[in-house]
Parts: C-alpha cells; sequence; structure tokens
C-alpha cells in the first residue's frame, strides 16, 4: 500500500443497485434509503434499512454502489458451511460511482467510477 495519502476508505451509500432486487427490498424508483443484505443466520439473509453513510476522514470517499456482487465465502457462510455469527451486510466486491470526497482525496472526483475490492 502506498504512502496515506494515497489510501482512501471507501464507504458505500446507497439504495438499490439492481433493479431486480427493488420488490424484496419494499423500495420503490427513486427511494434513496441506505439499504444492505444482511447474514443473518445459516440460511437466513434480510434487506436492512442502514445508516446512512457520511465522511468521517478528509481522505474518504463516499461511494453508490453500482453493481454488488458475492464471493465464495458469503456461499459458504449463508449455507453454514463457515461458522460466523450473524448478523452482518453480504456483498463485499462491487463497482461504484464517486458521489462524495473528503479534501486530502486528490485521487478520485465525483462522478468516477470505482472498483472496490474485498480488502477494503
Amino acid at each position: 500500500m502506498g504512502p496515506a495519502s494515497e489510501r482512501h476508505q471507501l464507504v458505500a451509500r446507497s439504495a438499490s443497485p439492481c433493479d431486480s432486487w427493488r420488490g424484496d427490498q419494499g423500495l420503490s424508483p427513486g427511494d434513496t434509503r441506505m439499504r444492505q443484505l444482511s447474514f443473518v443466520e445459516p440460511g437466513t439473509v434480510r434487506w436492512e434499512e442502514a445508516p446512512d453513510a457520511r465522511l468521517e476522514t478528509p481522505d474518504d470517499a463516499l461511494v453508490r454502489p453500482l453493481v454488488v456482487t458475492t464471493c465464495d465465502i458469503d456461499h459458504a457462510i449463508v449455507h453454514g458451511l463457515v461458522p460466523f455469527p450473524g448478523p452482518f451486510p453480504l456483498g463485499h466486491e462491487f463497482v461504484a460511482e464517486v458521489v462524495e470526497t473528503g479534501g486530502a482525496v486528490r485521487r478520485f472526483r465525483r462522478g468516477d467510477r470505482v472498483v472496490v475490492p474485498f480488502q477494503i
């Protein structure tokens, strides 16, 4: 990882990134409530309201997920193959649009598309 000035925490703020989930979330077009898909216990996931994200430091960037995916470990967790206590949000790998940046962020601007890997 580079110097601190090159590292940026990405905080996601979004309603639904995918129209196909809107019915399951209880959202309608134009609804901007932040929701997250949470693992509750083996075999159970649910959409939950989440607090609005905000910039916490000058190095932060807020992003709106456009496409969110799950990975192999998410599948194992949901099916009880890996013993993790819930609840916690799923979908930690995504493509997003930058919606706001802190004052120290120089590499990204509003409207940029970014890939957010699982290491964030």
